[in-house]
């Protein structure tokens, strides 16, 4: 478990306003509050919504990292290529 938000920052050129949005794509994916209000409450087997802070001058700004296992979608690639060969023959 985490227990305080990990801190990301923007890389330059940083704008005097920034524009945040949603979703944003670094090696993870990084959400916003209505993606995580989204994605929560559906409690996805293998996931986690990591909070992490990104300061912007006199701001901080909240955002999620999303972590998925990536077991469970090996897992999940490997029923689905089994049940397709099973109807192939």
């Amino acid at each position: 478990m985490v227990s305080e938000p990990i801190k990301l920052c923007l890389g330059p050129p940083i704008p005097d306003q920034p524009v945040m949005v949603d979703y944003h794509s670094l090696p993870k994916p990084v959400v916003g509050e209505r993606i995580k209000n989204v994605l929560e409450p559906l409690h996805i087997g293998g996931t986690q919504l990591i909070p992490a802070h990104i300061p912007v001058g006199d701001d901080v700004y909240d955002y999620w990292l999303l972590l998925m296992r990536l077991l469970i979608m090996r897992h999940a690639i490997a029923d689905h290529a089994a049940n397709t060969s099973l109807y192939a023959r």
